[in-house]
């Protein structure tokens, strides 16, 4: 009788053993389908989606002569050079005459300037020597060098009129 007993009991352990450990599985969590946007579309921010190689010069070209055709429509800017990088704009501006408010001038500027959503940030000068380096490379890459032959020029250009820009 003890045998069976210790036979039973053995038994029975091991069948709770294998209820206890095949009964805990996780179970399968459902995934929700997919549904509206949590975000709404003018607070996503704007990024730059990197096109193929072939129309890098072209867009950046076609987007840089658009944004100095907006510059050049602020009051006191006489012509305005743009170099785009991403969807960020480098943009030198040549006045007609003298301004007062010459750092009112570059806020208007920069301000008319990044209501293109292809622009979400616009460095602006007025520095005779940056316009100039601008104007250079803004001409290299309308004629089909690619920007970033002048990555250089431009980082420098931006952080010495925007210093706190990393």
């Amino acid at each position: 009788m003890k045998n069976i007993r210790s036979k039973l009991g053995a038994f029975v352990i091991l069948i709770l053993a294998l209820a206890i450990l095949g009964g805990c599985t996780p179970q399968k969590k459902l995934i929700p389908p997919p549904g509206p946007d949590p975000v709404p579309p003018d607070r996503v921010p704007r990024m730059f989606v990197k096109p193929t190689p072939g129309e890098v010069p072209r867009q950046s070209a076609d987007v840089a002569g658009d944004v100095s055709k907006e510059a050049q429509a602020v009051t006191g800017v006489r012509k305005a050079y743009t170099v785009v990088l991403g969807n960020a704009a480098l943009i030198g501006v040549e006045t007609e005459g003298l301004i007062n408010d010459m750092i009112g001038l570059r806020v208007r500027v920069a301000q008319m300037t990044e209501r293109d959503p292809r622009i979400a940030r616009s460095h602006v000068t007025s520095d005779a020597e940056d316009v100039a380096r601008i104007r250079d490379v803004a001409a290299a890459v309308q004629n089909g060098k690619p920007v970033t032959d002048y990555l250089q020029d431009v980082t420098q250009i931006i952080q010495k009129i925007s210093p706190n820009t990393r």
